[in-house]
């Protein structure tokens, strides 16, 4: 199942392009409790056969049968990033100053850098010079909020989000190839050159659409080393050799302050395994090793270049909940839902089956933003409450009865054993924002529970 990306704004100011590219799924009081960073044990019930797991979940994880206790905090570090689970706030362009004026504790400020060859960051979107020199400002601005870069990397699938045949022609084609990693190598060099933390996901659900259109084949050709870029010529040309090529690239330019990986949607995995029936019901594991069989070869695995991507990508959904109009099943929020039936356990419990095969972390982008107390109708920053409900971030901040400090801690904790290193929140296809997010306190939601989870010390791993 294929979904489509919406335009989210635009600012001639900056020149940054919103689009919401996330495929088949996602986005939207101070308690001074400190619980100690770890979580309290959870259950979370697979509805089938018994098994035991020694992966990293700070959870029990109940199969149907008994249970298993797993210790540490799951391969959920990324190098280039500090050693806690981090919060980011999608911004619309560069300009906008919200998350600093608002004095909502997030560490890392994330945009989208949308469109192709002649009309995207490399130029100024048409407004500057063809010589990437945009991103010195982008990065050097939200580090001057006190914020981690964030960047959506997302030039190959644009023009192509509804996973048309065009978006496998065009990294077939050597001439758009090697424009594309030209213009990626000055990213590098840009990013070497800011010298501190950039976090980078990487097209999208584009590899995700890549999949399918080719049968789940990494082998497919591609153009890479056919480029003529010295620093390919080694790499097969294939889709495989497409995603290395990133890799080559950092490793030829010595980046060592940028974490990187490429978003693996859901609903790619032989079917949508979260949304709908019966695909939201089939046990996991054969989905995870259909997926790993393209993500593995394209660099997520141990490849020729001697080095990996930092961490898979993946959203959560592409708006809120309340939202969708197409049928698709709402996910449980119970503790006790088995990872057989649509839940935040069963996206749990994918995360982690995958990170136990990859081996290296996530990070969630395009989180969605709504609570419960929105009113389910369009955003429209002139109404309180106004924009469409959602439960995620919830699950993960609410301390408030009939939630608690301590199961705040459990909840994420639950991600955070399951691999995931990072929640970057907004772009949510309905449009909400944390701007008039009002809880039942009158007081808005996102940035009052996060600061709380901040103030109660947050989630080290």
């Amino acid at each position: 199942m294929l979904y489509p990306r919406s335009l989210a704004g635009f600012s001639p100011c900056v020149c940054a392009i919103a689009i919401a590219g996330c495929g088949g799924g996602s986005s939207n009081a101070t308690d001074g409790t400190n619980t100690g960073g770890k979580p309290t044990a959870s259950s979370i019930s697979t509805g089938g056969t018994a098994s035991t797991s020694t992966t990293p979940t700070g959870t029990v994880i109940s199969t149907g049968g008994t249970t298993s206790l797993s210790t540490g905090a799951g391969n959920a570090t990324i190098a280039a990033l500090p050693k806690r689970v981090l919060v980011g706030w999608g911004a619309s362009d560069i300009g906008d100053t919200w998350a600093k004026t608002s004095g909502t504790q997030v560490d890392i400020q994330w945009t989208y850098l949308s469109g192709q060859a002649n009309a995207n960051w490399y130029n100024t979107w048409g407004y500057g010079a063809a010589d990437g020199s945009w991103l010195d400002g982008m990065l050097t601005t939200i580090d001057g909020y006190g914020f981690i870069p964030g960047i959506h990397l997302y030039n190959m699938g644009y023009g192509h989000d509804q996973g048309d045949a065009g978006l496998l022609a065009q990294i077939q084609d050597p001439t758009w190839s090697k424009e594309y990693f030209t213009e990626f190598k000055v990213m590098l060099k840009k990013i070497k050159s800011f010298g501190k933390p950039v976090i980078v996901v990487i097209e999208g659900d584009s590899f995700g659409m890549i999949e399918m259109l080719t049968n789940n084949n990494p082998s497919t050709a591609a153009a890479v080393a056919s480029t003529g870029l010295a620093e390919l010529a080694g790499l097969p040309n294939t889709v495989a050799g497409f995603g290395m090529a990133y890799l080559a690239l950092r490793k030829s330019i010595g980046v060592s302050n940028l974490a990187m990986g490429p978003d693996t949607p859901y609903y790619a995995a032989n079917g949508d395994i979260m949304n709908f029936a019966p695909g939201d019901t089939d046990p996991l594991q054969s989905h995870v090793a259909h997926q790993w069989t393209f993500f593995g070869p394209l660099g997520v695995g141990t490849n020729q270049t001697g080095t990996r991507f930092d961490f898979s990508a993946s959203c959560p959904r592409d708006s809120d909940e309340g939202a969708f109009g197409d049928g698709r099943d709402k996910w449980s929020t119970s503790d006790t839902a088995s990872v057989n039936t649509p839940s935040i356990n069963r996206y749990i419990e994918w995360l982690r089956l995958y990170n136990q095969t990859s081996g290296v972390p996530w990070v969630l982008h395009q989180v969605p933003i709504g609570n419960s107390q929105h009113a389910n109708t369009p955003y429209s920053s002139a109404t309180a409450r106004s924009g469409y409900k959602d439960t995620l971030v919830e699950y993960l901040f609410q301390f408030e009865s009939p939630a608690s400090a301590a199961l705040r801690t459990t909840h994420v904790g639950n991600f955070a054993g399951a691999g995931v290193a990072a929640f970057l929140f907004g772009f949510s296809n309905d449009g909400d924002m944390p701007t008039n997010d009002l809880w039942k306190d009158g007081q808005p939601f996102f940035t009052t529970h996060v600061n709380a989870f901040v103030k109660a010390g947050g989630y080290p791993l």
